[in-house]
Order: structure tokens, then C-alpha cells, then sequence
């Protein structure tokens, strides 16, 4: 066959101990291969097979050929980000593409859709089908912070959110939609977990076993001449809770050998100011802490 066929031969390789011929279905640009035994006697015919497709480029590579004319021998795309349900795609030229199952969808947005890289002010790094929403996650390079696309079905912009900081709870929850570490800490998701969420503050276990304090949005360090290790109820000393009392902000304690209560002030970036004395759980003054904090100190808590 010749251009001007319905059908044209474009190539015979031997490809993993199996003969192969290539075609093009020139009314369509599709590729289609036979398979030949030995003495390359036809065995078998594949389907039709997008040029563009993922099938398509690795026949390119197979057999060593540009059956697209793109001027390219395999993928024009590298694979920027390949975990979940989406693959995150640059293509030669910059652009981004997504790709889901074999099909490749074009990202549109009145923005642009180049994928960036870490010299770049904006950088995308993930693409995801969350919850049935289409998002691709960016980062902010100059601030470190991320930021995400909304999209349609098909890929297209509808709507971008604020930026955000990677070590809030808004941050952390991205990592964990995107199965991708965004603060480079070595950890997707949170590295806390709760200790006391009630009042208007949390006290929250860092992976190292410290304390911080998230209020809102924002989440505080512990600092103290003391240290800021948590605890546990194994633990000589023991964090409860943390709260803002009447202005001020605190964090209660519990001796665990005796059970008594202590309790810091902190300023109002939560670094410590003073310690109380120990306090009988069962006196008004520990029973008013108790009440203040909302908790019940006779819990075992961790």
C-alpha cells in the first residue's frame, strides 16, 4: 500500500519474540498491527488504535516510528504525577494534559495550561478526580503555597481557590485528596493528631510527640523552657487541653503520679508566660479548671 491506499504497511519488527507488520487505516489515521508466526504467516490482527493514544505512542516506540507525523517517536508527554485515579501529564511543548484510563483530555483554562516546573512562579503538580470534581493541584513556588482548579467533565477551568497554606488543616487536607506530600515533611496528610478539640481552641500531637494549638484556621507551636512534649497517661507530665480563659491562653496538665492539675499561661502566640502551682482535682479550684477547660481530668486521655 502507499498514502493514497485505504490500508498502507508502514513497518515489520520483531518485538518481544514476535513478529510484527504495522499498518495505517489511512480514512481514518488509525494504526493496526498483525501478528506473524516464524516464518511471518499471519496469525492475528489487532483493533484499531489511536495514533494519539497510549497504545498508539507505544507502538511508535515498538516499532521505532512517527505514525502520527508529530515529529515525535513515542509519548510527546512525561508523567508529572501518577498516583490516584488521574495522571498529570506534560506534554513536549509545556502544556498539561490529564490522563484518565487510555483517554488523554487537554486542560483548558482562560489562564493557560502550562504544567510548570519548581523554577516557575506556578507549578502544577497533581491531578485528581475528588468526590466526583475534577481538580488540579498547583504550588505557588515563590510562597510555597498551594492552590486548586476546579474543572468541568472535560477538564475545562470553571473555578480556582485562595491560596493556602500547606501546614494548615486546609493544606493538610489537600495532601490527603491528592496522595502527595505539598510541605515536603515526608508525611501526606496531617502531622497531628488531636488530643483535645472542644472550646475555642485544639490541642493537637505533633508526629515528634509536641504540642501545638490550632485556633481557626491557624495552627500555633507550643514554645516553653519547659518543653512541649504531649504526653500520655505512662507519662510523668501530661497535656489535657488547651483554651483561651477569659482572654487568656492556657494549657492544663495533669501529674499523673498524683493526679494534680497544673495549668501555663501563654501569650498570644502561645509561648509560655508562667506555670500555676499543683492543684487538687477535687478542690473548687480544680474543679473550676476543669469546668473551664470542658474536661473531665479523671479520663484517661491517651
Amino acid at each position: 500500500g502507499n498514502v493514497s491506499s485505504q490500508w498502507q504497511m508502514l513497518a515489520a519488527e520483531t518485538i518481544g519474540g514476535i513478529n510484527r507488520i504495522l499498518w495505517r487505516f489511512n480514512t481514518t489515521k488509525q494504526t493496526h498491527f498483525w501478528n506473524l508466526d516464524g516464518n511471518w504467516k499471519w496469525q492475528s490482527s489487532s483493533p484499531l488504535i489511536d495514533p494519539n493514544s497510549k497504545d498508539g505512542y507505544t507502538l511508535e516506540s515498538d516499532f521505532n516510528l512517527d505514525c502520527n507525523n508529530d515529529s515525535i517517536i513515542g509519548s510527546p508527554y512525561t508523567t508529572v504525577e501518577g498516583g490516584g485515579n488521574a495522571t498529570l501529564l506534560r506534554r513536549s511543548d509545556g502544556n498539561a494534559f490529564v490522563q484518565v484510563g487510555t483517554t488523554i483530555h487537554t486542560v483548558a483554562s482562560p489562564y493557560g495550561a502550562d504544567a510548570g516546573n519548581a523554577s516557575s512562579a506556578w507549578q502544577m503538580i497533581s491531578a485528581e478526580s475528588i468526590a466526583g470534581v475534577n481538580k488540579i493541584l498547583w504550588r505557588y513556588n515563590p510562597t510555597k503555597q498551594t492552590h486548586f482548579w476546579t474543572l468541568d467533565a472535560s477538564w475545562k477551568w470553571q473555578s480556582s481557590s485562595p491560596l493556602i497554606d500547606p501546614n494548615s488543616k486546609a493544606g493538610f487536607a489537600l495532601e490527603s485528596e491528592f496522595e502527595i506530600d505539598c510541605n515536603n515533611d515526608s508525611i501526606i496528610g496531617s502531622p497531628y493528631s488531636p488530643v483535645e478539640e472542644r472550646g475555642n481552641a485544639s490541642l493537637l500531637r505533633r508526629s515528634d510527640s509536641n504540642a501545638v494549638v490550632q485556633t481557626g484556621g491557624t495552627i500555633h507551636a507550643i514554645s516553653s523552657p519547659y518543653g512541649a512534649a504531649v504526653g500520655n497517661s505512662t507519662a510523668q507530665w501530661q497535656m489535657l487541653a488547651a483554651e483561651s480563659v477569659a482572654g487568656v491562653n492556657k494549657i492544663l496538665w495533669r501529674y499523673n503520679p498524683t493526679k494534680q492539675l497544673h495549668f501555663w499561661n501563654l501569650d498570644t502566640s502561645w509561648k509560655w508566660l508562667s506555670s500555676s502551682s499543683l492543684i487538687d482535682p477535687s478542690s473548687a479550684e480544680g474543679l473550676a479548671l476543669q469546668n473551664s477547660f470542658g474536661v473531665d481530668s479523671t479520663l484517661p486521655f491517651g
